[in-house]
């Protein structure tokens, strides 16, 4: 083994190489599974009119606090969760009814304010 100053040099300077190389990998791998992932929002070239639903205070908190549990949904701020509650109504649901089926495409999100539901697969 050569352990004159040369070799040494030259060894700790592949080693700083290395080093350099598996930081650019671990920096890659992070922005690649980030927590918070961005997405892309198009706003239409017309103004929609949008319809508001009054609803009381703790319908508000309730749709509110949905909506933040969501993982897509949670990054929102207080005036698009605002946006998005008041455009909420309510819908009651007879024991039984099956409100959405698993796999299905949907166009609608439902928050559950009263009672529970049963999960089938």
């Amino acid at each position: 083994m050569d352990f004159s100053r040369e070799a040494l040099l030259a060894e700790l300077e592949l080693k700083d190489d290395i080093i350099e190389q598996l930081r650019k990998e671990l920096d890659e791998y992070r922005v690649a599974n980030s927590v918070r992932k961005t997405a892309i929002s198009s706003e239409p070239d017309v103004q929609v009119k949008r319809q508001i639903i009054g609803k009381s205070d703790e319908a508000f908190e309730t749709i509110g606090n949905a909506l933040m549990c969501n993982s897509f949904l949670r990054n929102l701020d207080s005036i698009q969760i605002d946006k998005i509650a008041s455009a909420m109504y309510p819908v009651h649901v007879t024991a039984g009814a099956i409100i959405i089926r698993q796999g299905e495409l949907g166009s609608i999100m439902y928050v559950i304010q009263v009672n529970t539901v049963q999960e089938f697969q």
